[in-house]
């Protein structure tokens, strides 16, 4: 006896292809819903190649510091001539004084910096700006809002990040005597670039004052009836890190602060990235 067999071949549906009896209107909604899950996946993926490059690298270009003695007021702005260099993506500045100001303006050609950690009275501040002005020279001010200042110190360094924009990442410091004779900052990625500042008292009666290795030293010195420095390092290494100096005589350790920053890719390359990789994705599933 003979049995008859009929076998249903069903068509694969390409996904955002239409489906039999679908409407315009449902292959249309079908279209978008599909082409939302692409732009997901899409943004996913490249947050994940581009958080795998974020490790990239910020060299140093330019480095250079202002001081300011006694005769300092604290709502006068005090300039520095400063060249970023042709090749500058960003600028990293410390400011560190003994005043009564409870916060300092930091600006560079006019632009303010954003704030990694904010200097009030006798402290340090650390702080950052991206895509600063290049081919020439230009005015780095630090503007405080009191009515004393008996030192004032500021350092920037100019920097060059492979993904153009930099953040902070961590920020430590230390303070009193002699606590803030040293720093640790636990720093989250290697590759990092630190910034640190250093605040001491009693600065007239000591005898030495130096920067300790790893830091590259943008300066250190006694002012009026304190002492003030700042320096850097390229290619930290994850984990805890530690910045000090070396002092003698009678000089007070008052105030350490370090900063550590990342490279990051600009929100604009991300996000075309992302919509480049969609479009091609989308591309192929209207083939």
């Amino acid at each position: 006896m003979q049995t008859n067999t009929h076998t249903t071949h069903t068509r694969p549906t390409v996904l955002g292809s239409p489906c039999p009896g679908q409407t315009r209107e449902s292959r249309q909604m079908t279209t978008i819903s599909t082409l939302g899950r692409i732009l997901a996946v899409t943004a996913a993926l490249t947050l994940e190649v581009m958080g795998g490059a974020a490790k990239a690298a910020i060299t140093a270009i330019n480095s250079d510091y202002l001081t300011v003695g006694a005769s300092a007021t604290g709502g006068t702005p005090y300039n520095l001539s400063f060249d970023a260099g042709a090749n500058a993506t960003g600028l990293i500045a410390v400011v560190t004084s003994e005043s009564n100001s409870s916060s300092m303006i930091v600006r560079y050609n006019g632009v303010d910096f954003d704030v990694a950690q904010a200097h009030t009275g006798s402290n340090v501040g650390i702080y950052y700006l991206n895509d600063p002005s290049t081919g020439g020279a230009f005015n780095f001010t630090v503007q405080g809002n009191g009515t004393t200042i008996n030192f004032l110190g500021a350092a920037i360094v100019s920097v060059q990040s492979t993904l153009h924009t930099i953040v902070p990442t961590q920020v430590a410091s230390e303070t009193g005597n002699p606590a803030a004779a040293d720093v640790a900052i636990n720093v989250p990625d290697s590759g990092s670039f630190v910034m640190a500042g250093f605040n001491l008292n009693n600065g007239a009666s000591a005898n030495t004052f130096v920067l300790d290795s790893p830091l590259t030293e943008i300066f250190s010195l006694f002012i009026n009836s304190g002492g003030a420095g700042a320096g850097y390092q390229e290619n930290v290494a994850a984990g805890i890190n530690n910045y000090s100096y070396t002092y003698g005589g009678t000089l007070a350790p008052r105030t350490t602060t370090a900063a550590s920053f990342m490279d990051i890719p600009e929100p604009s390359s991300m996000i075309l990235t992302g919509l480049g990789l969609a479009g091609l994705c989308f591309r192929r599933v209207r083939k």
